[in-house]
């Protein structure tokens, strides 16, 4: 696949306040987790307007870098947060508590269902008011994932039913398999083979 545009890519890892075999301590650690996110974002955000570029000291010589950004504001708009599952409510709290500027987009793949009322208010879990556009895939809706939309443009393919075409006789998980190639398909112009 040919790219032609540059950007880095931060992944959160946040397993151990995720993992099981407690779900509702899952839970718990939405806004928790959402919160650190929001202040990594607002620092690098910071960093930006304070320097703008990233200097590099080598062999006794700065070398500038090409500029990271022209503003925190062109940051933000270039900015696109991604969740699954729990963490489509993570990158939704991220979204709300952020101070230095608006997240540009959100992409929340199967927002959790489960348990999600223990997340009290909207600051703690995804809604259309988190981020200049929020879009949602929906592929178990009611089952794993919230049934009703709450993003700005929410996709149900096969009509978000819990089993997708292709997994009606397979336990569990395969319904998210799907998941990762619409992901793909709704942030790339053109995918090539």
């Amino acid at each position: 696949m040919k790219q032609t545009n540059r950007m880095n890519i931060i992944l959160v890892d946040w397993h151990v306040l995720s993992a099981g075999p407690w779900y509702p301590w899952a839970v718990l650690n939405v806004p928790v987790v959402g919160r650190y996110l929001a202040y990594f974002i607002d620092s690098l955000a910071r960093r930006i307007d304070q320097k703008g570029y990233g200097d590099v000291e080598y062999d006794n010589e700065i070398i500038r870098r090409k500029r990271l950004s022209s503003s925190s504001s062109e940051f933000f708009q270039n900015l696109h947060v991604v969740g699954f599952s729990l963490g489509a409510h993570v990158a939704g709290v991220a979204g709300y508590h952020v101070t230095e500027g608006r997240i540009g987009r959100i992409t929340g793949i199967e927002p959790a269902y489960p348990m999600v009322n223990l997340l009290a208010t909207n600051a703690e879990r995804l809604d259309s008011s988190d981020a200049e556009f929020v879009d949602v895939i929906h592929t178990c809706s009611g089952s794993y994932g919230v049934p009703e939309p709450v993003g700005h443009v929410d996709f149900y393919p096969n009509g978000g039913e819990a089993i997708q075409p292709g997994c009606e006789n397979v336990i569990a998980k395969c319904e998210q398999s799907p998941r990762y190639l619409m992901l793909l398909i709704s942030i790339c112009d053109t995918l090539q083979g």
